[in-house]
Parts: structure tokens; C-alpha cells; sequence
């Protein structure tokens, strides 16, 4: 009997579930519906205010775009060429403090130090515009040396280091990979440059860093090599004693005991381990030797200079929104100060 009576309390409160739920729905169909009014009719106000508006904004744009084409057309034509280094040793820091000096010669139209540290006359030298340094596809590049970084450092260290650490630790000098831009009037001025730019890198302070480098990975791999040949020497004479005791087991027929077998089988083992790990820390070595046998490195060398031929680098484009922007602006303030105006009557 009271299962019978609990059902239709149970039905009631299913309908009553049922009514919430599909008016939550219901309430945020209007929601969505709204929102779409609402967007469509400042759409509407916006089309009417342009439409109001248009002789004026039409007239501003076409003054600006005329005044930027007059000014592209008496402007020089400027090429840019780009170069990517590969640095060491923390030598990206000199690069870019040597930058920042070229870029004060050529402001300061020191054409006498710019000739000499490029090696070019003083008309190529009075061409050249502006440098800018930058790091080589910062994102991608960011996850290489992320992973070589921990690929090459203990494990204890690097256990909870994640790429947010890397990245917070990391600045624009630090990456290996650097990109030059170099911007001058004259197109064949840039295949001349590169050299300029590594001699400005390559001081006192990271020759000697080169130096020692050298001569420790030279003694490294001297020292690992050494090392093979005694690993070797002494895996044959473990052998030789293996061969002359079997012989002499055979002659004789004595067994020889399972504990001495497995002694020198171990150290055999561990022989073979020690020698297959020095050749690995060999190849590590000879191949660091290759990749830090330089302070900076030529990567890809200046081309030929390019325009920028992009509209947004166009004045006429950049004038004719300018226009547009500030008559936009004073449009606005205008209809601004109308309405405070009425506002302010009616308080």
C-alpha cells in the first residue's frame, strides 16, 4: 500500500524536472536569440552611421592615400637581405650589443667605421639602413634545445624541469640559431657584410673560450682512447687465460669450478660494458668537437636584397587608414560632445 501511494509524489516530482530542464533550455534559446538581436541591430546602427558618415571618412581616406603615394614616390628604395648564425658559447649577447653599436654608426653616419669594419667604400657604407637581431624560429628551435638540454644534463637535476622553466630562463641572446636583417639602398652591398658581422663577435674574450674548449675536448678524447686500448688489451689477455685453461683442462681433465667460470665470465661482461661506454663518451666528444669548433658560424649566408612589396608597408596604405582612423575619431568626439550637451540640459 505505500509503494502505491509513493509513485504519483514520484511522477509529480518527474514532471516537475521535466519542467525545469525545458525551460532552462527554453531560456537559453532566448538567450542565444537575443544575442543575435541585439549583435544584428548595432550591425544596422553601424551600417546607418557609415552610410551618414560616408563623404567625410571617403574624402579623409583618399587625402591620406594621396599624401602616402606622393611620399612612396619620393621615397628611396630600400632592399633587406637576412643571414642566420649559429652561436657559442654565449657569444648571441655580443651580437647583440655589436648590433646596437651598427646601428648607432649608421645613425651617427660614421661612414669611416662602418667602411672599415665591412671592408666597403664609403658610398656602399652610406647605403646600409639598420640591423636587427633576432633568434631563428624562436618556437621551434625553443623545443630543441629544450630537449637537448635535458638529453645532455643529470637526470636529478632536470627531474621536474619543465620547457615553462627553459623558457622563463631563457632571453633572446641565448639561442644558438640568430637571425640578421640588414637593410641598405644598394642590393649588392649585403654579400659583403657577413664577414663584418662575425669579426664584431669574434673578440679576445671568446677565442680564449674556443681555446680552452679545444684543448679539453682534445685531452678527453686522448684520454678515452687511452682508455679503449687498455679496455682491449685487457679483454684479450682474459681471453688468452680462458684458452690456456680450457687447454690445460683437456690434458689434464680437471673440472674447473662453476664459481671461477662465472668470475670470469662476469669481468668479461663488465669489460665489454665498460668498453661500449667509453666508445659512446668518444663519439659524444668528437662530436662536440665539430659543433663548438667555432665562436659563430654562417648557417646561411646573406642573398640578394628583396623589396617589401606587402601593403601594409605601402604609405599610401598606411596614410589612407590613417585618414580613415582620424576622421573616425573626430566624428566620434563631435557626436560625443552633441550628447553631453543635451545631456546636460535635461539634468
Amino acid at each position: 500500500m505505500s509503494d502505491n501511494m509513493q509513485t504519483p509524489n514520484e511522477e509529480v516530482d518527474l514532471g516537475k524536472l521535466f519542467t525545469i530542464i525545458g525551460n532552462g533550455f527554453k531560456n537559453i534559446f532566448i538567450g542565444i536569440l537575443n544575442i543575435f538581436k541585439a549583435v544584428f541591430h548595432y550591425l544596422i546602427l553601424g551600417l546607418i552611421f557609415f552610410k551618414k558618415n560616408a563623404i567625410i571618412l571617403g574624402i579623409a581616406t583618399l587625402l591620406g592615400g594621396v599624401l602616402g603615394y606622393v611620399m612612396d614616390m619620393n621615397k628611396e628604395k630600400t632592399y633587406s637581405s637576412q643571414m642566420i648564425l649559429e652561436t657559442n658559447f654565449g657569444s648571441g649577447h655580443q651580437l647583440y650589443t655589436q648590433n646596437g653599436y651598427l646601428n648607432t654608426l649608421i645613425a651617427k653616419e660614421d661612414l669611416k667605421t662602418l667602411s672599415k669594419i665591412f671592408d666597403i667604400s664609403n658610398d656602399e657604407a652610406k647605403s646600409l639602413r639598420s640591423f636587427v637581431v633576432q633568434p631563428y624560429e624562436q618556437d621551434k628551435n625553443l623545443l630543441k634545445e629544450y630537449d637537448s638540454y635535458i638529453q645532455n644534463t643529470d637526470t636529478i637535476y632536470t627531474k621536474n624541469f619543465t620547457i615553462e622553466d627553459f623558457t622563463k630562463r631563457k632571453k633572446e641572446p641565448d639561442f644558438k640559431l640568430q637571425l640578421v636583417i640588414a637593410s641598405a639602398t644598394v642590393q649588392d652591398v649585403f654579400s659583403k657584410l657577413s664577414s663584418g658581422i662575425i669579426g664584431l663577435i669574434e673578440n679576445t674574450h671568446y677565442k680564449l673560450l674556443l681555446q680552452a674548449k679545444k684543448e679539453d675536448l682534445d685531452s678527453r678524447k686522448i684520454e678515452l682512447e687511452k682508455n679503449l686500448k687498455v679496455i682491449d688489451s685487457l679483454r684479450k689477455r682474459y681471453g688468452r687465460v680462458a684458452l690456456l685453461n680450457a687447454e690445460k683442462i683437456g690434458a689434464s681433465g680437471t673440472n674447473i669450478s662453476l664459481a671461477e667460470q662465472t668470475s670470469k665470465n662476469n669481468k668479461d661482461i663488465d669489460l665489454f660494458n665498460e668498453a661500449r661506454n667509453t666508445l659512446r663518451t668518444l663519439s659524444q666528444v668528437k662530436k662536440e668537437r665539430i659543433t663548438k669548433n667555432f665562436i659563430a658560424s654562417i648557417v646561411s649566408d646573406f642573398s640578394l636584397g628583396e623589396t617589401n612589396n606587402s601593403i601594409t608597408a605601402k604609405k599610401w596604405f598606411r596614410y589612407a587608414l590613417l585618414g580613415f582612423v582620424l576622421a573616425l575619431l573626430i566624428i566620434f568626439v563631435k557626436k560625443m560632445n552633441t550628447y553631453l550637451n543635451e545631456y546636460k540640459k535635461n539634468i
